[in-house]
């Protein structure tokens, strides 16, 4: 028996500074969560469309009366109508898209 006590007491003896650098590990782990410091909040910023985008087209009108040279004179003006609509609309996605490289690039260097 008094062999038995001789083991537990050198057991103890053993244990207690393992047990000590463990937890001494594990605060030092915690505390240096807790100093990390806080990533920038990114800020977005969405640019509104230009009003002249989104205005509408005017549509050209057919005089009365309608003859042959009127209707090739208003044919081009709905050609041009459609060509300045097509413009806005490719204007659009360009916005679109450089704000979409934006906020791609914003996440990259966030991480």
């Amino acid at each position: 028996m008094h062999k038995g006590k001789n083991a537990v007491n050198r057991c103890a003896l053993i244990c207690k500074p393992i047990r000590a650098l463990i937890l001494l590990y594990l605060l030092l782990s915690v505390t240096a969560c807790k100093n990390v410091p806080r990533s920038p909040a990114i800020s977005i910023v969405a640019e509104p469309i230009p009003e002249s985008l989104t205005n509408p087209t005017p549509t050209p009108v057919l005089h009365t009366p309608v003859t042959w040279g009127g209707i090739a004179l208003w044919s081009d003006q709905l050609r041009d109508s459609l060509d300045t609509c097509n413009d806005d609309k490719a204007a659009i996605g360009d916005l679109y898209l450089r704000r979409l490289q934006r906020i791609n690039a914003a996440a990259q260097s966030a991480h």
